[in-house]
């Protein structure tokens, strides 16, 4: 399924926990053995809290099926964690992340690389 609007670069774009599958999926490489490095999508998450005057994206919402948001207010970086596949750490930690498991087209549910509070997903 193809997103139905371009990202702008001058928003951030955010979804909570059950939208993660659909972005995560959507984030991977295709079957292009030249990305396969290249492209590991990952997940990052931020509190609620931090984040300012957030709006509705209902194209997002509507595509991944949970809430989406997007935001135009900066993000602290220090506020931003990243799942490494075993844990949340901040994202100046990218580097423990387990980019080696993950193979290109594997199913969502199946890469430790979504964390285990995004419910499954299926097309």
């Amino acid at each position: 399924m193809e997103p139905s609007k371009t990202a702008e670069a001058s928003k951030i774009y955010l979804s909570v926990a059950d939208g993660m599958p659909y972005w995560f999926s959507y984030a991977a490489p295709g079957d292009d053995p030249d990305f396969t490095r290249a492209r590991v999508p990952v997940v990052l998450r931020v509190p609620t809290k931090l984040v300012r005057n957030r709006q509705i994206d209902t194209w997002g919402s509507r595509d991944a099926g949970a809430e989406a948001y997007t935001v135009t207010a900066s993000i602290m970086p220090e506020a931003i964690e990243v799942w490494t596949g075993d844990e949340w750490v901040p994202v100046k930690q990218y580097n423990k992340i387990h980019v080696d498991d993950y193979e290109v087209g594997m199913d969502p549910n199946d890469s430790e690389l979504l964390p285990p509070e995004c419910d499954s997903f299926s097309y």
